[in-house]
């Protein structure tokens, strides 16, 4: 006879019983599948996507058959395309590191049928009756997790697990170099996944953040290094209200060799999106963006020692 109780034996992870930061959100597996669910049940019939963005962007469209086509962004990383947008098409708008958080308003106001990519701006509260759309594994050491904010019901069955992830605990007991290939294993795993509810591993982590230390921690460092590189950084960052809530702190100097430079040191930057380089010109501000824009690290892992040593090399490298 099959047991009927799992009562004592060996401890579990501990349960916590904290706040997620969007409560009441859509809890599912990935932010491409956010964006599915939304394009699924609003039943739109073609996507305007912004030219620098990522493939897995695609992959909502192509699962769906939902036609879509690229638009540009301007040196401010904002729309360039037609106002109107006819009948049900839609426009996802990438807050590109969180710097677009106070003109989202304005795009709600000049497109119809808007879904906000908050993917890297989760201390950016959604507008009401905006689907928008957050990312876990940005911001916070979990291997799945994405929320949807939207007036949508839930209606999904199948649920994600994360027993078999283990590169977070890895990258925190060996670091981040042994860590990397299983990293990059788990993302390749999430490509075309069904949408499913967020693991309980992940939810149960995000209940013993707290999460008014980490806003403060990437605040100040995010001013940290503002203070010490605002002088060679030609992205004017005092231009975007609420900069400061940022995924990284960006910075933009057409240098050839900076960030494999930082790369090799240990400091490791990655680059956004590299295949935007194959779908626009190269001399269009998507492809200065991406080689040139590099997103330094602010997150809550750092402090002042930390972005010191960024800048330090980064000025070293410049005036050599």
């Amino acid at each position: 006879m099959g047991k009927k109780y799992e009562i004592g034996g060996f401890p579990s992870m501990e349960h916590y019983h904290g706040n997620e930061y969007h409560e009441g959100a859509l809890a599912l597996n990935t932010a491409r599948n956010a964006m599915e669910y939304v394009l699924s049940q609003r039943k739109f019939k073609k996507v305007w996507l912004p030219s620098w963005s990522c493939d897995c962007m695609l992959e909502p469209c192509i699962k769906l058959d939902i036609p879509y086509e690229y638009y540009a962004v301007d040196k401010h990383m904002e729309p360039i395309v037609e106002p109107k947008l006819v009948g049900d098409d839609c426009i996802i708008i990438i807050n590109y590191f969180g710097l677009l958080t106070g003109k989202i308003p304005s795009f709600d106001k000049i497109y119809k049928n808007i879904i906000v990519d908050n993917t890297q701006a989760f201390f950016s509260k959604a507008l009401q009756d905006v689907d928008t759309v957050y990312s876990l594994r940005k911001f916070f050491g979990v291997t799945d997790g994405a929320y949807l904010i939207s007036n949508l019901e839930e209606n999904v069955g199948l649920q994600d697990f994360s027993y078999e992830r283990n590169y977070c605990i890895k990258r925190l007991e060996v670091g981040a170099n042994l860590a990397y290939r299983d990293f990059c294993m788990n993302e390749k795993e999430l490509e075309y996944q069904p949408i499913k509810k967020m693991s309980e591993y992940t939810k149960n982590i995000l209940k013993s953040i707290n999460y008014d230390r980490v806003h403060q921690i990437r605040t100040k460092n995010f001013a940290r290094l503002h203070s010490l590189l605002k002088g060679s950084n030609q992205l004017d960052i005092g231009a975007f209200e609420g900069a400061e809530k940022s995924f990284v702190y960006p910075y933009y100097n057409p240098l050839e060799g900076l960030r494999e430079k930082l790369i090799d040191v240990g400091i490791y930057i990655p680059m956004y999106w590299k295949e935007t380089l194959s779908r626009v010109g190269k001399d269009s501000c998507e492809a200065e963006f991406t080689k040139y824009v590099l997103p330094l690290p602010i997150d809550q892992r750092y402090g002042e020692m930390e972005m010191q040593i960024i800048a330090d090399e980064i000025n070293q490298y410049l005036n050599r």
